[in-house]
């Protein structure tokens, strides 16, 4: 549930950002918005390797257009969830090496780490919404819901 949550934030966001902004960085040292989303994809990847997945993606590049960038972030997400449905609950207690310390830890563990890492960029996408004067996803669909409410 968890992990379908921040896909749909992060899908949404990548989605909803103007194209011709996805290069926009706050600052030079900085990643821009569609490395952010490159990152997230590549870091999904990652964790689903480690939880046990075959699947390894091409490198994708900064030159990459908006919808191969929201393909591969789907695709990562979906390959997450297929992974988590595929282990159940019972799969979850499984240990394997914790991928950047020396301790094991469940895949329980290292699902809540990949959702808490995609949490964080997509925390990151918001200000980069904010600072182009537009209203992030999340928010967007707060005012909706707030909307529907008022009598």
């Amino acid at each position: 549930e968890m992990w379908e949550r921040i896909a749909d934030m992060l899908v949404q966001a990548a989605e909803n950002f103007p194209e011709e902004k996805y290069d926009y960085k706050p600052v030079p040292d900085v990643r821009s918005f569609r490395e952010q989303l490159l990152h997230a994809a590549s870091a999904n990847y990652f964790f689903v390797r480690l939880a046990g997945g075959e699947k390894t993606k091409p490198a994708h590049t900064a030159d990459d257009t908006k919808a191969q960038v929201v393909a591969v972030l789907k695709e990562s997400f979906a390959d997450g969830a297929a992974l988590i449905r595929k282990l159940g609950d019972a799969g979850m207690g499984r240990q394997v090496k914790h991928p950047f310390a020396e301790h094991m830890i469940s895949l329980h563990r290292l699902w809540t780490m990949a959702a808490a890492h995609d949490g964080e960029h997509y925390g990151q996408l918001v200000v980069y919404y904010r600072l182009n004067g537009l209203v992030p996803p999340a928010t967007q669909q707060e005012q909706a819901e707030r909307a529907r409410r008022k009598p």
